[in-house]
């Protein structure tokens, strides 16, 4: 018990640092996608959904 209480403590910055850099990126990718597509939504922290309705390009 003490040892997984030990890893647990010492794992847990590494997984928050690893969420801060994932959600870093994910809006880094979003923000592209969104100059890119105007009528976006961002559905979650990994997926958009866009419309080509209204776009002169394709």
């Amino acid at each position: 018990m003490i040892l997984f209480t030990k890893l647990h403590c010492l794992s847990r910055p590494s997984v928050d640092f690893l969420f801060h850099i994932n959600g870093d990126m994910s809006e880094r990718v979003m923000s592209i996608i969104e100059s890119m597509v105007p009528a976006s939504e961002i559905y979650s922290i990994d997926e958009a959904l866009q419309t080509s309705l209204g776009s002169l390009e394709i």
